[in-house]
């Protein structure tokens, strides 16, 4: 298959295949056992399994019901372009213990850390090896990314517990969402229903509390909601190979090999207050995380200490107005604070004749307003929309810049033909500090029937310099990409499957190097890089008792500049789970991920990175005569060696790095336990 986008031979897909379907015998075989285990008193559950798996499929109808995509209540199988939900339920039965975890296991993501525990979204291969973020991330439909550097990974470690939902979009969003929905759209939606208190402890010195305290009145028009976070871990217990003193020849000055320092701790709040069709939200968080492996790949071993460190406010007030049932007017006005600085934070090791502490004091501040009027008629719905934004920068040396922006939205929808619904967006984005950008979307949505759904769709999207990067760079271009897609969907009673193509063009990538030996990185646009592949997803449920979900996507990104593969691009990855309930209380789940060899950054003449296989298991009891659920779970169970690509781009002397790669934690387990009340 890896033929369709490069001249290698079919022989490592071949060995994948047949390794993958060893392993989904041995799975099939274990379920089935597990099948013929289940008390006879329990039978009664089966008794009419087609009724159940039609309530079944209408309650994740029902849940599964998003705006994200079009501002517009769908479900999520009937939205233009690709689109994943995932509840609540789901993930706490999967084992997933936080926003990162649970986005893992979506077809086509991955997330990839850098020397000093960045951590970037990669959606479709886009964003591994970018300069900053292109994957715009929100909490409750509120932008949460910075313009610094575009960095949103704080949203990364929010727990489950606290979360209803996660919604993601694949692939641009900008006709409707602007600037940063590049590659995609992730937004949390937060749990306003019952009041909780959570507890995890884990391995790695992990320690995790979650509370959510809900009110509501009796006539249901007001309602508060608090929830707070707060956790601290090690992070890893990854023991590097050699560093860049070990190129240099000065082996006897490294500590490598030797521990990275990943250790993290942070907090977040987010209270919401809303009386009839008016609500008040504000949000704020601190992520202090350690220096992981080192700025330019020096190992420091300064295990206790935090030197990165991230602030983040916002305050959103939002009002709704319904004129009368056609015309709808929605208000969203707020500010956001964005803090990012570094206290002992050092480019080279003390030791090192170049060495100087790092220091840096970013701050973002902005003021916002939005206007969406929306008008129904028969069919078809009309939405428009202006909004403004004023941003202030403090950058290096105190150096104060500004960016103002316009932005002037519109959509259609309507159904001009039995079971056909069309979509057109058109988005115009005015800057004053950089270019400005149109942004268009054509999409259609054919329902054949009830089990057969097809997509498609064209849109464009941007991303603008930030301004840490124009800082350095001041002649750095927007980014701009053009994506086709084509979607089946084909669902019974039993069964849910998914298959998407798409073809995308991307213009200017905004990416970073170093122009010389020990002086600071600039950013340089790519001119021409072309992605492509396939997603396909596949649900199915063997009997009531166990459900089994596998996607998997195909592949490539190409540098058209210079004929080569985009740096850090696995071309195929591939996720597995089953899920087998032997009593209504107990959950077991088993999750496999495979992710295949990645390519190296340019100027790295390393090999290509091998891939990796990572089976995760955990249990989930339903404690219902006490409102409680304990769940307890073991990550890599097979203690795989799981790598991360060096990232050598802001690196002058490319051999200088470790050559054996990041290495990732290896076996861990955890338990938590929440209580509802």
């Amino acid at each position: 298959m890896r033929n369709l986008f490069s001249e290698h031979s079919l022989d490592i897909m071949d060995i994948l295949f047949v390794i993958m379907k060893r392993i989904l015998n041995t799975l099939l075989i274990c379920m089935f056992f597990m099948i013929g285990t289940v008390h006879s008193e329990k039978l009664d559950v089966q008794s009419n399994p087609e009724d159940l798996a039609e309530l079944e499929k209408l309650m994740e109808i029902i849940e599964k019901y998003s705006d994200l995509a079009t501002k517009t209540h769908l479900n999520s199988d009937y939205v233009p372009g690709i689109m994943t939900v995932m509840t609540r339920n789901e993930m706490e039965i999967a084992g997933f213990q936080k926003v990162e975890d649970a986005l893992r296991t979506i077809v086509g993501i991955n997330i990839y850390i850098d020397s000093v525990g960045v951590r970037k979204i990669s959606i479709r291969g886009i964003g591994c090896a970018s300069a900053s973020g292109n994957v715009k991330m929100m909490l409750n439909n509120k932008p949460m990314i910075d313009s610094i550097a575009s960095v949103s990974d704080v949203l990364l470690d929010f727990p489950v517990a606290l979360i209803n939902r996660i919604e993601v979009v694949r692939g641009p969003g900008a006709a409707v969402y602007g600037e940063y929905a590049y590659a995609g759209l992730i937004n949390i939606i937060t749990r306003r229903d019952d009041s909780i208190v959570s507890l995890e402890i884990g391995s790695l010195a992990t320690l995790s509390g979650s509370s959510l305290l809900t009110y509501h009145s009796k006539d249901k028009s007001t309602s508060l909601s608090i929830l707070a976070h707060k956790f601290e871990t090690d992070g890893s217990d990854a023991i590097t190979g050699p560093d860049a003193y070990h190129a240099q020849k000065t082996k006897s000055a490294s500590l490598a090999p030797g521990s990275t320092n990943e250790k993290q701790e942070g907090n977040s709040a987010y209270v919401m207050i809303s009386h009839d069709n008016t609500s008040l939200s504000a949000y704020m968080s601190q992520l202090y995380r350690g220096d992981t492996m080192g700025y330019h790949h020096y190992l420091y071993n300064l295990r206790e200490d935090t030197p990165h460190k991230i602030r983040q406010q916002s305050f959103q007030l939002s009002h709704e107005m319904s004129m009368n049932a056609q015309l709808k007017a929605t208000f969203k006005g707020g500010l956001d604070s964005y803090k990012f600085f570094t206290e002992h934070l050092y480019v080279f090791p003390p030791e090192h004749p170049y060495t100087s502490e790092l220091k840096m004091d970013l701050k973002e501040r902005k003021k916002y307003a939005n206007l969406d009027v929306s008008y129904k008629i028969d069919d078809s719905r009309f939405l428009f929309g202006m909004e403004y934004a004023a941003e202030k920068h403090f950058l290096f040396n105190h150096t104060n810049v500004y960016r103002h922006i316009y932005s002037l939205v519109s959509q259609y929808e309507s159904n001009p033909f039995k079971n056909f619904s069309l979509t057109l967006g058109l988005r115009y984005d005015n800057y004053d500090d950089t270019e400005n950008n149109i942004s268009t979307r054509v999409a259609g949505v054919y329902r054949f029937t009830s089990n057969h759904i097809f997509k498609c769709q064209y849109q464009e999207a941007f991303r603008p310099p930030t301004k840490g990067e124009m800082y350095f760079s001041p002649d750095i271009m927007l980014a701009t990409i053009k994506t086709y897609e084509l979607s089946y969907i084909h669902q019974r009673a039993f069964i849910k499957g998914k298959l998407n193509l798409y073809y995308s063009n991307l213009k200017n990538v905004i990416q970073t190097t170093v122009n010389a030996p020990y002086e600071q990185f600039y950013f340089y646009n790519v001119n021409r890089i072309c992605s492509k592949g396939i997603e396909m997803e596949l649900e199915y449920r063997l009997l009531q008792q166990v459900k089994m979900d596998t996607n998997a996507a195909i592949m490539y990104s190409k540098n058209l500049d210079i004929d080569k593969s985009v740096p850090l691009q696995a071309d195929f990855m591939a996720n597995a789970g089953i899920l087998y309930t032997p009593f209504r209380i107990v959950n077991l789940s088993t999750r496999y991920r495979y992710m295949g060899n990645r390519s190296r950054d340019a100027g790295d003449m390393r090999n290509e990175l091998a891939g990796y296989h990572k089976l995760d298991t955990s249990m989930m009891i339903h404690a219902t005569r006490i409102s409680t659920k304990i769940r307890l779970g073991i990550d890599n169970v097979l203690n795989e060696d799981i790598r991360v690509p060096t990232t050598v781009a802001h690196i002058y002397f490319k051999d200088q790095t470790y050559p054996g790669d990041f290495p990732r934690k290896g076996r861990t387990m955890w338990f938590d336990i929440v209580y509802e009340f």
